[in-house]
């Protein structure tokens, strides 16, 4: 049985660099896609217990701890007050996260992504040095 409402935001993929220095902020980059027809916005990201802020969005992934989002932005992502980020229906894209605290290159985290609607989109990533 399925409900016809049951489509939600869907993470892909995912990616999180921690800065070969050893300190400074990790970046975590979520592929995002919305299927559906309405549209989806995420209050709030974190990995490891650790929170992480928006910095924008690209078409590719991050492939390091500074990896620029796309200056010029994506169709469907647009961002909000207090770091929130909407997902219109049909757009997909790498989300760029910054993400503070002491991360180990090689550890796997829990990541958790919680939607206004109260829903909780939950991942695990291992942390690569970059």
């Amino acid at each position: 049985f399925k409900s016809t409402h049951a489509g939600t935001l869907q993470i892909l993929d995912y990616r999180l660099y921690v800065p070969s220095t050893g300190s400074g902020n990790s970046l975590l980059g979520l592929e995002v896609a919305n299927p559906t027809g309405t549209a989806f916005t995420i209050i709030s990201v974190s990995v490891g217990g650790q929170s992480c802020t928006y910095q924008g969005a690209n078409t590719s992934p991050p492939t390091s701890a500074t990896s620029p989002p796309s200056s010029s932005g994506i169709n469907g992502i647009v961002s909000g007050t207090n770091g929130a980020v909407s997902v219109e229906p049909g757009a997909s894209a790498w989300l760029y996260y910054s993400c503070s605290g002491t991360l180990q290159a090689g550890v796997q985290y829990d990541g958790t992504v919680v939607l206004s609607s109260g829903a909780i989109l939950r991942f695990t990533v291992t942390a690569q040095p970059g």
